[in-house]
């Protein structure tokens, strides 16, 4: 169980690493909320995971017959985390991926689902824990 220090750290930590996004996306750092990351997806090792599940994002998107907004990369990306085994690299690139998605998500949305997210979130980064 998670002590209520560690749930309220970790909600500020995820508000605070969405404003961050919110401002850098403002002030016009891509077109998109991946391209620096699909920009190595033709081979090297910079951004492998990341480009994997990306991948996987875009085919369960397309399945599902959304389109790619950062609400449904939202959710996708977080029923990932949560059905992803907690100490796998793909974890830790779905964590990635995540947090460039909030930066575009409406902060109402957020709100809502806040303590869900910061709660999974949590849970993948205790079990990560050297």
């Amino acid at each position: 169980h998670l002590r209520r220090g560690q749930r309220a750290l970790s909600a500020r930590r995820l508000a605070g690493l969405a404003d961050r996004l919110r401002r850098m996306m403002a002030a016009g750092s891509g077109s998109s909320l991946f391209d620096d990351i699909t920009a190595h997806s033709g081979g090297g090792v910079k951004f492998v995971q990341e480009n994997a599940v990306l991948a996987a994002v875009n085919e369960t998107l397309a399945s599902q017959q959304l389109g790619p907004s950062p609400v449904a990369y939202m959710g996708v990306l977080m029923m990932s985390l949560e059905a992803a085994p907690a100490q796998s690299p793909a974890a830790g690139a779905i964590l990635t991926l995540l947090e460039r998605t909030l930066a575009a998500v409406p902060p109402a949305l957020l709100a809502s689902k806040g303590a869900r997210m910061g709660q999974i979130v949590v849970g993948v980064s205790n079990a990560n824990v050297d």
